[in-house]
Protein backbone atom coordinates (compact mmCIF):
# COMPACT_ATOMS: atom_id res chain seq x y z
CA UNK A 1 0.00 0.00 0.00
CA UNK A 2 2.96 2.40 0.48
CA UNK A 3 2.40 5.56 -1.69
CA UNK A 4 -1.28 4.90 -1.09
CA UNK A 5 -1.30 4.79 2.70
CA UNK A 6 -2.11 8.74 2.72
CA UNK A 7 -5.22 7.68 0.91
CA UNK A 8 -6.02 5.31 4.04
CA UNK A 9 -5.58 7.53 6.60
CA UNK A 10 -7.59 9.93 5.07
CA UNK A 11 -10.83 7.57 4.93
CA UNK A 12 -10.04 6.52 8.34
CA UNK A 13 -9.88 10.10 9.76
CA UNK A 14 -13.20 10.66 7.68
CA UNK A 15 -14.86 7.70 9.84
CA UNK A 16 -13.64 9.50 12.80
CA UNK A 17 -14.73 12.67 12.20
CA UNK A 18 -18.24 11.82 10.66
CA UNK A 19 -18.93 8.80 13.23
CA UNK A 20 -21.69 10.36 14.31
CA UNK A 21 -23.02 12.53 11.98
CA UNK A 22 -25.64 12.87 9.01
CA UNK A 23 -25.25 15.36 6.66
CA UNK A 24 -28.92 16.57 5.93
CA UNK A 25 -29.71 18.44 2.59
CA UNK A 26 -33.48 18.43 3.15
CA UNK A 27 -35.57 16.75 5.70
CA UNK A 28 -36.22 13.80 3.25
CA UNK A 29 -32.51 14.00 2.44
CA UNK A 30 -30.12 12.64 4.74
CA UNK A 31 -26.17 10.87 4.06
CA UNK A 32 -23.69 9.25 6.24
CA UNK A 33 -20.22 9.30 5.42
CA UNK A 34 -18.25 6.78 6.21
CA UNK A 35 -14.60 5.62 5.54
CA UNK A 36 -13.43 1.95 4.18
CA UNK A 37 -9.97 0.17 3.82
CA UNK A 38 -9.56 0.37 0.01
CA UNK A 39 -10.66 -3.49 -1.65
CA UNK A 40 -8.57 -6.30 -2.91
CA UNK A 41 -8.86 -9.91 -2.61
CA UNK A 42 -6.16 -10.27 -0.36
CA UNK A 43 -8.24 -8.50 2.56
CA UNK A 44 -12.12 -8.92 1.44
CA UNK A 45 -12.81 -10.61 4.43
CA UNK A 46 -11.37 -7.68 6.64
CA UNK A 47 -12.89 -5.48 4.23
CA UNK A 48 -16.68 -7.01 4.45
CA UNK A 49 -16.49 -6.71 8.17
CA UNK A 50 -15.33 -3.36 8.51
CA UNK A 51 -18.40 -2.27 5.45
CA UNK A 52 -20.59 -4.69 7.50
CA UNK A 53 -19.67 -2.54 10.95
CA UNK A 54 -19.92 0.68 9.62
CA UNK A 55 -23.46 0.41 7.22
CA UNK A 56 -25.05 -2.13 9.46
CA UNK A 57 -25.71 0.51 12.61
CA UNK A 58 -26.62 3.03 9.88
CA UNK A 59 -29.36 1.45 8.32
CA UNK A 60 -30.69 0.09 11.45
CA UNK A 61 -30.98 4.04 12.43
CA UNK A 62 -32.55 4.69 8.98
CA UNK A 63 -34.82 1.98 9.13
CA UNK A 64 -35.86 3.08 12.92
CA UNK A 65 -36.26 6.94 12.10
CA UNK A 66 -38.54 5.90 9.27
Amino acid sequence: MGSEKWKADFLEDIKEKFKDKFLEFSKSQKYKIIGLPFYNQETENEFEEKLFANTHPVLKNILYLG
